[in-house]
């Protein structure tokens, strides 16, 4: 699949790319530094689909090679940029965070979401 165009003039304009990615594709292809993170079948946490489904994802998978959950990459990473160590300690933590700081997200919890899941409105 190509790149969007959007996407495609972002990457060409700027003179190091970071991606966070499970697999190679054209994306990674592109980027000056790869951290690998856990696939979403890996991880713990949420994932949001295109109609607005908020639902929490349980490890299905055992984690592979150096792949870590992406919110403990980026901790990982800030403390290595910054020197403090981040505030988040588990999937649950960022979670939280989301919920007090993205409009539509303010009712979602682990509790809330069950196995169905959740819709948010404003999300697409």
């Amino acid at each position: 699949a190509a790149i969007d165009g959007d996407l495609e003039r972002l990457l060409k304009a700027s003179p190091f790319t970071v991606i966070l990615a499970s697999n190679m594709n054209k994306m990674t292809a592109r980027a000056d530094l790869i951290l690998p993170v856990a696939g979403p079948f890996q991880r713990e946490g949420t994932i949001t689909n295109d109609q607005g489904l908020v639902q929490w994802l349980e490890p299905g998978l055992q984690l592979t090679g150096d792949a870590k959950p992406d919110w403990q990459v980026m901790a990982e990473f800030g403390q290595l940029l910054t020197g403090q160590a981040s505030l988040y300690t588990c999937a649950g933590d960022v979670t939280w965070k989301i919920s007090q700081t993205v409009t539509g997200y303010g009712q979602i919890t682990r509790f809330k979401l069950g196995r169905k899941g959740q819709f948010v409105q404003g999300v697409q």
